[in-house]
């Protein structure tokens, strides 16, 4: 009777450490707000001609934007120029800034017609006091860079830093990967993880929630190559999850 009622003992604690990890680890997973229902799409294009469709209002005459993304999923980079393009459809960017810690090559800074170059994380100030001075007169820019240093889900990262200091008024676009499946979650850049020595899993949590939530409603089987969604994460703030079958 001691054995059992010690093994039972042991069952329950790790029962309640298990309810406890998995609260900590998608339980409080900030709220965001759909925007785009799990939806197929064609290509690139299509995904930002949806996005631009689905905020044409909110947009308005909005030319400051951000587009952030996952360093090592390079067919975001796709969406991002879709985007790129989609935003300038009134007018062309008049500065266009790519972080150098993308690496990107010559031949995706000339598709996105990059104007400067910046190593964002260290001169974020620097980059500050521009962006404040070009907002100031009306002048256009977008800025790409990784989706850590743009989401709002994550506190005191570069676009937070930007806009406690500077006052800036961006739309922020963060694109990320949209596991469909439990094992789909290992090709995740940033997981879901309480040991988090590198800041990143407010983000993978809020991944992992959403995905999960949503995972029922997929269909794999349809025609189209891409499974994407928009939330609203924050007051200007979009998070695109995608992924291309």
């Amino acid at each position: 009777m001691k054995s059992n009622k010690a093994l039972y003992w042991v069952i329950a604690v790790v029962a309640a450490a298990m309810i406890v990890f998995v609260y900590i680890m998608v339980g409080e997973a900030p709220r965001t707000l759909p925007k785009i229902t799990i939806s197929y799409f064609v290509d690139e294009q299509e995904i930002a001609s949806s996005v631009g469709k689905r905020l044409f209002q909110e947009r308005g005459g909005q030319t400051h934007f951000f587009i952030g993304i996952e360093p090592d999923k390079h067919e975001q980079l796709k969406i991002a120029s879709a985007l790129k393009t989609e935003f300038e459809k009134g007018a062309p960017f008049t500065k266009v800034f790519v972080d150098e810690e993308l690496a990107l090559s010559k031949e995706l800074l000339a598709e996105f017609k990059m104007t400067d170059m910046i190593p964002l994380k260290e001169d974020i100030y620097k980059l500050g006091e521009k962006l404040r001075a070009l907002e100031k007169d009306g002048v256009s820019y977008l800025v790409i860079t990784a989706n850590i240093y743009t989401s709002s889900l994550l506190k005191k990262n570069p676009i937070a830093v930007l806009r406690e200091n500077f006052q800036l008024q961006p739309l922020v676009f963060s694109i990320g990967y949209l596991p469909v499946s439990p094992a789909d979650e290992k090709n995740m850049q940033f997981a879901c993880n309480t040991e988090d020595r590198n800041g990143t899993s407010d983000w993978g949590c809020v991944v992992v929630n959403k995905s999960r939530s949503v995972r029922r409603k997929i269909n794999l089987n349809k025609d189209k190559p891409w499974i994407g969604l928009m939330d609203l994460t924050g007051e200007r703030d979009y998070m695109i999850l995608a992924k291309k079958k």
